[in-house]
């Protein structure tokens, strides 16, 4: 059986030791999320600071990291699955750090309330607890431009945040 926190050490001692392979990078990566399920069944979710995301070579270089430890604990018998993936466009998004690039970058994103609403808009500023989007106002009021808002969208009301692609 894998242990789920064995995994997260490993993870964060190949992430924290970045300089030593160029494969890796160079101190951009970040883990948004480590799962194991039953049937050794291993998912690793990475983010990175950089436009562009994890590439498949770091995603790479990552796995055969984990894959070592795991043969270093189990031994070379060891009957699991893993995926290193990168965090992208339609997965949620669950760390201030995350919403942070987003915001650096000017991205949109898709916010479904625990009330059942979706709002689509710009996320313009994050806090430890809440993100501000900006949209446009769906009234149109007659001879005016619509209306910008900017709502303070506090995490807790929120079931989910994903990115959104925006035309």
């Amino acid at each position: 059986m894998i242990d789920r926190d064995t995994i997260l050490r490993v993870v964060e001692t190949l992430l924290d030791g970045q300089g030593s392979g160029a494969e890796i990078g160079e101190g951009d990566l970040f883990l948004v999320d480590v799962q194991v399920r039953p049937g050794d069944e291993v998912e690793i979710v990475l983010d990175s600071d950089r436009t562009g995301g994890v590439g498949i070579d770091r995603c790479a270089a990552i796995s055969r990291g984990v894959e070592q430890a795991i043969y270093a604990e189990l031994g070379q018998g060891a009957d699991f699955s893993l995926t290193v993936q990168s965090a992208g466009i339609g997965q949620p998004i669950r760390l201030r750090r995350q919403f942070e690039r987003l915001v650096g970058m000017g991205a949109w994103v898709e916010v479904l309330y625990r009330t059942g609403l979706k709002q689509v808009g710009k996320i313009v500023g994050v806090g430890d607890l809440w993100i501000d989007i900006t949209y446009q106002a769906k009234e149109l009021l007659e001879g005016q431009k619509r209306k910008k808002v900017v709502e303070k969208v506090l995490l807790e009301d929120t079931k989910q945040i994903v990115e959104h692609l925006h035309s």
